[in-house]
C-alpha cells in the first residue's frame, strides 16, 4: 500500500466520527493522537441511524456486534395514524436499504472505542485544543493540559459546537435551531414489534424502532422547542405528549417508560459552514461541518463515512492538500443532500 503523505495526525473529539477517523488513519500507518475533553469518555445518549452507507463504513472499520442483528432481521416500516390505522407499509425499509434502522449510540461507541485502542491510537482524556498555529507543512497545537505538539494534520471531529471550527474559521456561523425538538427513550421491545412503526399525529411524529432482540428505541419529533426541560419533568412531559396518540400500542409504550428509560429531549440544531471544509492542515469532519442533517441520528453514520473516505484519499494522494480537496469534493453532495424523512 502506498504510504500516505503524512506521518502523524491529531483528531479532536472522541465521538463516533473522531474514533472512526483515528482508526482509519492509524491503519494507514499514521501515528494518531486522539483528544477528548470529557475525562470519562462517555458516549452521548440516543440512537444512531444505520443506513446502507453506514453499514459499508462499519464493514470497512471492521465493526460488528449483536446490535446489528436486529437491523438485519427487521422487516420494513409501518406507517400508522395517531389512532393506529395502517396507512402504508414499506417492506424494504430496514431489510434492504436500512432507511429506518437505528442502533443505540452507547453500544456502537463501545465497539468503536475497543477498535480505537486496538489500532494503537494514543487516547488522551480531559484535554482539548486551546490554540493552534499552522504553516504550509503542519500545525502547532497547544493543549489545555500540556505545552503542545506539532502535527501534519489536525481533524476537528468535535461536534456541532466545534471548538476547532471557531479556532480555524474566524467568524464561522454558529449552529442554528432547526425548528424541531426530538424526544428519545429506550424501553423493552414489545413482542409484536417485528419492524419499525411510525405514528403520525399533527405536529408530533412518533417512531418505535427495534434496536436489539429485547430492546426498542422511541423517538418523538415535536415541531418547535419546549425549552429547557428539567430532568424531573422529562418523563411526565413525554407521557403527556404520548397521550395525544389514542392507539393502544402507544398507550402501552407510555406505560412502559420509567426511570430506566434514559428519556431525554433536545432541540435539533444544524450548521451550514459551506466550502471549504479545510483550512490549511486543519480539516472538519462529522457534525462539526455537516450537522445536524434532516434525519435524526444520521450524523454519526455520516461521520464514520467521512473517516473511511478521508483515509482512502490520503492513501492515494501525493499531498495532504490534494487529499483534502478530493475528500470534500466527494463528500459534499452526500452530506448536503436535502432530507424530508426524519426517521
Amino acid at each position: 500500500m502506498k504510504r500516505p503523505p503524512l506521518a502523524n495526525a491529531l483528531v479532536a473529539g472522541a465521538g463516533l466520527s473522531g474514533m472512526a477517523t483515528a482508526i482509519c488513519l492509524s491503519r494507514l500507518g499514521v501515528r494518531v493522537d486522539l483528544v477528548e475533553i470529557d475525562p470519562g469518555w462517555r458516549p452521548a445518549t440516543g440512537p444512531v441511524r444505520i443506513d446502507a452507507a453506514a453499514l459499508q463504513a462499519m464493514e470497512a472499520l471492521g465493526i460488528d456486534g449483536a446490535g446489528l442483528a436486529a437491523i438485519r432481521e427487521a422487516d420494513g416500516i409501518d406507517l400508522r395514524s395517531a389512532s393506529g390505522a395502517l396507512l402504508a407499509h414499506d417492506p424494504a425499509g430496514m431489510a434492504r436499504d436500512t432507511r429506518g434502522a437505528l442502533m443505540l449510540r452507547p453500544a456502537l461507541a463501545r465497539l468503536l472505542a475497543d477498535a480505537t485502542l486496538a489500532a494503537g491510537v494514543e487516547v488522551r482524556l480531559g484535554a482539548t485544543v486551546r490554540s493552534l498555529r499552522q504553516d504550509a507543512d503542519g500545525v502547532e497545537v497547544e493543549f489545555s493540559d500540556t505545552h503542545g505538539a506539532r502535527y501534519d494534520l489536525l481533524v476537528g471531529a468535535d461536534g456541532v459546537h466545534s471548538r476547532l471550527r471557531e479556532l480555524a474559521w474566524r467568524g464561522a456561523p454558529q449552529p442554528a435551531f432547526s425548528g424541531q425538538a426530538l424526544w428519545h427513550a429506550r424501553l423493552p421491545r414489545p413482542p409484536a414489534l417485528a419492524r419499525a412503526t411510525i405514528w403520525q399525529g399533527g405536529d408530533l411524529e412518533l417512531a418505535l424502532h427495534p434496536v436489539a432482540a429485547d430492546e426498542a428505541c422511541l423517538l418523538l419529533r415535536q415541531d418547535g422547542a419546549p425549552g429547557p426541560v428539567p430532568a424531573a419533568q422529562v418523563l411526565p412531559m413525554l407521557r403527556g405528549l404520548l397521550a395525544r396518540f389514542p392507539a393502544a400500542p402507544v398507550r402501552a409504550i407510555a406505560a412502559a417508560l420509567d426511570g430506566r428509560s434514559q428519556a431525554a429531549c433536545r432541540a435539533l440544531e444544524r450548521i451550514e459552514l459551506g466550502a471549504p471544509w479545510h483550512s490549511g492542515r486543519v480539516l472538519l469532519a462529522g457534525d462539526a461541518v455537516h450537522g445536524t442533517v434532516g434525519r435524526y441520528g444520521v450524523g454519526g453514520s455520516r461521520g464514520m463515512g467521512d473517516a473511511v473516505l478521508l483515509a482512502r484519499e490520503l492513501a492515494g494522494a501525493s499531498s495532504v492538500a490534494q487529499a483534502l480537496e478530493r475528500f470534500q469534493h466527494r463528500r459534499w453532495n452526500p452530506c448536503n443532500a436535502p432530507r424530508s424523512d426524519p426517521y
